[in-house]
Order: C-alpha cells, then structure tokens, then sequence
C-alpha cells in the first residue's frame, strides 16, 4: 500500500497504515467506546485495500484482553516481529496486566496501546457522551503497567502520532526487548494528521544488539580452558529460535554441560550428548564454572547455591537484571551481550 501524499487522515487511519508499514501483522483487541474512529478507519480501508488486505494489520476481536495479549505474545514467538494489542482505557488495562507481567518477564516486545477517557466535555469531535467517561478517568492511567512495561506515554498531540510510534516500536525493539504502552485518547483519534507523515521509513529504529567485548570473551574462553567442570545454565535462548542452533553448536565446541532448569522454551535438542537436564539439582555443586546465559533466577540460594571456589558468570543483554527489585545472585564476571552473538562467538 502507498501512502497518500497529500491531505490528511483521521490518527486512527494513520495508526492503522503505520502499523502495517511497521510490519504489525495484526491488532488484536476488546473493544470500547474509543474505538469507534478505528473501526471507521477500516471500514474507509476495506473498499481501497480490496485486493491488498495484508497492507494493514488485521482487526480481531478478543473476548478478554488477558487472551489478547497472550495470543500477541505467541505471534512474536512465531514471527519475532511486535504485534500490537489495543484495550478500552483503564478497565482494559486492568484486565490485561496479569497477562503484561509475563510479557515483560520473557522480554516480548508489545505494542500495547489502550484508548483514554476523552479530555474534553464539549466542543470536539470525540468528547465526553456517556456517563462513564468520567467515572473510569484516572489521574495517572500509565501508573497502573509502569512496572511492566519499558515506556509508557500518552499522545498529545495527533501529529506526533508517526514518531510516537515509531518511538514505541523501537524501545520495545531494543535489548533487553519488552511491552510498551501508548494511551491514546478518543478526540485524538479523530484529529488529522499529515498523510505525507505516513512514511514507509521509520524516523527511529531499534539500538542494535550488543557484541561481546573481546576481552571479556577472552576472560570465559580462559575460564572455560581452566575449568574441569564447566556448566551453563539457561531457561530463555531459545526464544529466539536461531539461538537453539548457535547454543548446541558451542557447548559441543567448548565441551560445556547444559542444564535448562525451569525452561520456558526449547533451548537445546533433549538428545544432544551435551543436554544434562532440567534439574541442576547436585550438579551445581559440583561445577568450577557456572555460565548463566540470560538467566534472571540461576538457582534459589536457599535449596543450593554454588561452590564457593566456583566462578559464576552471567552473560545477558542485561546481566545485572535491574528490573528485578532485589537480586542477590553472586557473580564474579558481568557479560552484556545479545546471547546470540556470545554463542556464535564461542561456537567459532
């Protein structure tokens, strides 16, 4: 679909065709009273996107928001591309944080967008015409996700829609990857935007991932050459699926051990000669190396802990897991890395 270049559109139009742009293969959502301009942007696209209805993503309906935001979830997994869920102002957002908590504990990045109460009374296309929309107002309606989300903020100001976006995507994008939320008030929806602002190019794209450094990859290379017992540990790499290949390949080459205790995926082959299970119970204290690939809890300090000659090294796109409010795991080295590009580093 090529974006008109002239005149304007409705924001809820220009989200529509933004998300598409963006590679957003569905909106998945239980809809409320601010809707009502995004189902109008679809019905004026249905007849223009006739024979190209994969142009914008698809509209489903959801019969409760925790299953929108799982079955988003499950699409990144697929396609590792964002989906975008959408709620009805803070009663939505109520509905769907159990389901945004596990979100932001695997790292998935969504687009979670929510309407907002109208701001306006009287006077705008949009405003304030049930009863409800004052009694569901909150002062502070991102309040209620900040803990689960990476950024929130609401639109302020329709022609800020292109880059507010594109804004969002990347930051959900960006290592350690996570849900964002965007609050989007219904007279906003209505409001015109430049249709030359809806732009193939994103104004801003994700921060790459991060290499290892060549030193601290010589510092686990020596250890693991010094080691007689080395053990890696890990629950999430393959969440990526190209990490299941690039895992078995290095712990073959380096002759580590792999144990995926409370695993949340698959991360290696359960017959790869280098699999030791999904229990680390003994064998923790028996490792003189312990690797924790993107692992937030390697093991519970109360039923087992390492040795204490053991080094314990923890290699992650955020290794010291500043999300968490209190982690005590020892480690003696701290390797932010993308775990990809550490296993493809030690695969080679």
């Amino acid at each position: 679909m090529s974006a008109r270049r002239e005149g304007t559109v409705s924001a809820a139009r220009a989200l529509i065709e933004l998300l598409g742009l963006r590679g957003v293969d569905a909106l998945l959502g239980n809809p409320g009273s601010e809707f009502v301009p995004l189902v109008e942007a679809y019905a004026e696209l249905r007849d223009e996107l006739r024979d190209e209805p994969a142009a914008v993503p698809r509209p489903i309906t959801v019969a409760h928001e925790s299953v929108a935001v799982h079955m988003a979830y499950g699409a990144y997994l697929a396609s590792e591309r964002p989906q975008a869920v959408m709620v009805h102002t803070t009663v939505g957002t109520a509905n769907a944080s159990l389901a945004l908590m596990n979100a932001a504990r695997m790292n998935i990045p969504l687009l979670f967008l929510a309407g907002r109460t109208p701001v306006s009374e009287r006077g705008r296309r949009g405003a304030r015409d049930k009863f409800i929309h004052w009694a569901q107002e909150m002062f502070d309606q991102g309040a209620m996700v900040r803990e689960w989300v990476k950024w929130d903020y609401e639109l302020r100001d329709a022609a800020m829609l292109p880059e507010v976006l594109d804004r969002a995507l990347a930051i959900a994008m960006s290592p350690p990857r996570g849900p964002v939320y965007l609050m989007l008030p219904r007279e906003l929806l209505y409001a015109p935007v430049q249709a030359s602002a809806i732009t193939k190019t994103p104004s801003v794209c994700a921060e790459s991932a991060a290499a290892p450094d060549a030193h601290g990859l010589r510092e686990v290379l020596a250890a693991i050459g010094r080691s007689r017992r080395p053990l890696l540990l890990t629950k999430t790499a393959g969440t990526r699926p190209e990490t299941v290949a690039l895992l078995e390949r290095a712990v073959e080459q380096q002759r580590l051990a792999v144990i995926s205790e409370d695993a949340h995926c698959v991360n290696i082959a359960a017959d790869h000669r280098c699999f030791g299970g999904f229990s680390h119970a003994g064998a923790l204290s028996e490792a003189d190396l312990l690797i924790c690939l993107d692992v937030d809890v390697p093991w519970i300090p109360q039923r087992e802990r390492p040795r204490d000659d053991a080094r314990v090294v923890h290699v992650g796109d955020e290794p010291l897991f500043s999300r968490l409010p209190f982690r005590g795991h020892r480690g003696e080295q701290m390797l932010r890395c993308d775990p990809a590009l550490f296993l493809r580093a030690l695969g080679e």
